[in-house]
């Protein structure tokens, strides 16, 4: 009897063991789990924070970049009317103005300061909004560009839909005839296009629609 009862209670004792195992190993496997969600979260951080400080070193570069690309264009600006031969305390005051009216414009104009000063005082009045006065017209420059601005952003809108309406059916064209004569055709009107001077083709537009045809 008891060589028969030796292998139940060995049966017996692993069955009860085995569930006792299964809870041991899966209560070890919880910590390793909470490490590897732990290690992958912190992973996962140390990348979004990598990547918005490179966007961030990013927008700064480009920042610095437009910034100092538009101080050398003013003072380009400020240079080239520095150095025009065009004299613009004569242009304010008229041929037929006295020395005593052209010193008062003169120092009115901060001309009798130096460069560096004029520089500042340039840059002072564009923050304030104050662009000056035309030496053609006499007055205010934004006034100027207020009158014309109207003018202009027709013309720019038109440019824009007729670069459309003319390029989107040629480069179409010439990407379904590869090879043939319409896609020649399609690249020597865009060559035309790209090579010719901007200002000579507004000059031409305005010679044929403004004095020819008397469109206003």
């Amino acid at each position: 009897m008891k060589s028969s009862s030796t292998p139940m209670s060995g049966i017996t004792w692993a069955t009860v063991q085995r569930p006792r195992d299964c809870v041991t190993s899966t209560s070890n496997a919880d910590p390793m789990r909470s490490i590897v969600q732990a290690k992958a979260g912190i992973t996962m951080s140390s990348a979004s924070i990598s990547f918005w400080s490179s966007r961030l070193a990013h927008g700064t570069r480009r920042s610095g970049s437009v910034a100092a690309t538009l101080f050398g264009l003013l003072l380009l600006t400020f240079f080239i009317g520095r150095v025009m031969p065009l004299d613009p305390v004569l242009a304010i005051v008229g041929p037929d103005a006295d020395a005593a009216a052209y010193a008062q414009a003169y120092q009115e104009l901060g001309l009798d300061k130096p460069l560096t000063s004029q520089f500042v005082m340039y840059l002072s009045d564009l923050l304030h909004g104050d662009l000056g006065k035309a030496l053609l017209t006499g007055h205010p420059v934004i006034d100027d560009i207020a009158r014309v601005f109207p003018a202009t952003l027709e013309l720019a809108t038109l440019a824009i839909l007729f670069g459309v309406l003319l390029g989107l059916p040629l480069g179409v064209y010439a990407a379904t005839h590869q090879g043939r004569s319409g896609d020649h055709i399609a690249r020597v009107i865009t060559l035309f296009g790209y090579s010719t001077p901007i200002f000579w083709l507004g000059m031409m537009a305005f010679l044929v629609f403004y004095a020819w045809l008397g469109w206003a």
